[in-house]
């Protein structure tokens, strides 16, 4: 079931992405790589790479075929490539004939032939499933994957130091190092003066996209090979327990590169670099472990607090491979909608002080959030996105300064004597507790200032990439993606609130003429008179049923406007009649 029902978390191949294009998937395989497409942007990012050759592919067809000027030679032409397609056609069904041979002049069957027979077909079985046994049943992308998990799960949220020694061999030259490393990534080892031998083997890790702090992070690997335009992929088995993934290239500098993992728990231990003008490089795992700070030596890292530390904390640990200065706006439209994607789904762009700032270099995340776990999940979903700087602080980061500023606020608060508020005296007079009363006016405000934060999401994305003449494929698909959610969430917020207002009232309130106002202006309203009823009340405040007269029209008019509103403009001809 596993070969016929892949699991979600699985990265799609190419073969499975063009089988989807063509609806050639059965409906359980199809139903899988779209929910598995709906949640990867890798994935989606790969299949658009895909959609693109492939019209590149049928227009250099179309427009040789139109310069053909002779019917004939353009017959024959075509003619040429439909059967170059057919032989290409898999034969998906295998046929059977009956034996045309007599029964009469068939050898007679005898103890020893069929002895025979047995052991032959037993042979025959015994070499297919040795065989099969050999060959990793895993995709190259699955084993990347689970590598990278490896990485990450098993000692990223522990305050430990990451050792590791491993053998450098390119050619003649052989270079063992000892390299260490902050589990959690807050301190930075200092600079080592390398010699020219070593100064040179790490620019050539450079031009193959290998850390020299991190020869052997599955990430890394995925990183340089996610940007192979055109690879080729092999698994094998060495030994019993290793797994060895090959990538070859036909162009640039490196021919070909491998990782070698156990299949027991994925952990990387080799990994060789095949450059294209000069000898291999290899670099085996010698001996990891993780140690606690006190058997370290602190001189090896730097100090913290440092500007060296709060750089690598943001650019040098978001951006880990090497950028162009000055991105394009097209690449800044794509690593802004990714990052907003991704605060989407960690559901961090609604209850949290985090803002997306866009700048000529890049794009600014910084926020604050409560726990030091948070904090880590943001960050290291922001990692995977190219132009980003993430600078995220946990409330420990900044309780040293805010305590006392909290205190005084709460002796504030605590000395106002304010009168109650109009929905207390309205509910109040019907029989409610006060409890219950401050249960429902947080729950009235949270909805409120929901919907006034899904609408502003949803204008802020219509107005800054309204233009869809130079969008990508993939900026309009994540934008289409993010307008979706935020609607959704928009219109879950109406309908919370409009439950709450039902149970408030004896009867439904008339609405009234809210006029023609956009879905901010209408939002904020609705944020307005959501506090003026549950604000402390002053003799010349308005009486409840008032304003809840037109917190009705106003939840009528922007679940209308929800419905109503037309979705983004999509750019090129790639997604006509898709989604």
């Amino acid at each position: 079931m596993r070969r016929f029902v892949p699991q979600l978390e699985e990265h799609l191949t190419d073969d499975r992405l063009a089988d989807l294009a063509c609806d050639l998937l059965p409906l359980t395989q199809k139903a899988v790589a779209r929910q598995h497409l709906a949640s990867c942007l890798p994935c989606r990012v790969r299949q658009a790479r895909l959609e693109r050759r492939a019209e590149d592919v049928t227009l250099l067809y179309t427009e040789r075929a139109r310069s053909i000027k002779t019917p004939r030679n353009r017959d024959a032409f075509l003619k040429r490539v439909d059967d170059r397609l057919a032989a290409h056609v898999p034969c998906r069904r295998w046929s059977f004939r009956k034996p045309m041979t007599a029964l009469p002049n068939m050898l007679p069957i005898t103890p020893a032939l069929a002895t025979s027979v047995i052991l032959g077909v037993a042979a025959i079985l015994s070499l297919v499933i040795w065989q099969q046994q050999r060959i990793p049943r895993i995709s190259s992308n699955s084993l990347l994957v689970r590598a990278e998990r490896w990485d990450t799960a098993n000692f990223a949220e522990r305050p430990t130091v990451v050792y590791q020694a491993v053998k450098i061999r390119a050619g003649k030259q052989t270079t063992e190092r000892r390299i260490y490393r902050d589990a959690q990534g807050k301190r930075q080892p200092k600079d080592v003066k390398l010699t020219a031998a070593d100064a040179q083997l790490r620019g050539n890790f450079a031009a193959a996209g290998v850390d020299w702090d991190e020869p052997l992070s599955a990430a890394n690997y995925q990183r340089w090979h996610d940007s192979q335009h055109v690879r080729e992929d092999e698994i094998t088995r060495e030994g019993r327990h290793l797994l060895t993934l090959t990538t070859e290239t036909p162009d640039g500098p490196v021919k070909a590169q491998t990782l070698t993992v156990r299949d027991t728990d994925f952990h990387p231990v080799r990994r060789t670099i095949a450059f294209r003008d000069s000898d291999t490089v290899e670099i085996a795992e010698l001996e990891f472990k993780l140690l606690p700070w006190s058997s370290v030596d602190m001189d090896i890292f730097q100090p913290l607090g440092t500007v060296e530390t709060a750089a690598s904390e943001t650019a040098a640990r978001v951006i880990p491979f090497r950028l162009p200065v000055m991105p394009t706006p097209q690449q800044l439209d794509e690593a802004e909608l990714s990052v907003r994607l991704v605060l989407n789904h960690l559901h961090a762009d609604t209850g949290e002080q985090i803002q997306v700032s866009r700048t000529a270099q890049g794009v600014q995340v910084a926020g604050v959030v409560d726990t030091e776990e948070r904090k880590g999940q943001i960050q290291m979903q922001l990692r995977a996105v190219p132009y980003v700087a993430a600078k995220i602080q946990s409330l420990t980061d900044i309780s040293n300064g805010s305590g006392k500023e909290n205190k005084v606020a709460s002796a504030a608060m605590g000395t106002t004597l304010t009168a109650p508020s109009p929905l207390e005296t309205y509910l109040v007079a019907r029989k409610q507790s006060l409890p219950a009363i401050t249960e429902l006016a947080q729950k009235l405000n949270s909805s409120a200032v929901a919907i006034s934060q899904e609408s502003r999401a949803i204008h802020d994305l219509q107005t800054q990439f309204s233009s869809a003449q130079h969008r990508s494929m993939i900026t309009s698909a994540t934008l289409t993606e993010l307008v979706f959610s935020h609607r959704e969430r928009l219109q879950q917020a109406l309908k919370e609130e409009h439950n709450l207002l039902r149970s408030m009232m004896d009867s439904d309130l008339p609405a009234v003429a809210s006029g023609s106002a956009s879905l901010t202006d209408m939002a904020d309203k609705n944020l307005a008179l959501c506090a003026e009823l549950t604000a402390s009340g002053t003799p010349k405040s308005r009486g409840a049923h008032v304003i809840l007269t037109e917190i009705a029209a106003s939840l009528e008019q922007l679940t209308a406007d929800s419905h109503d509103f037309q979705d983004m403009p999509q750019s090129g001809p790639a997604l006509s009649g898709k989604r």
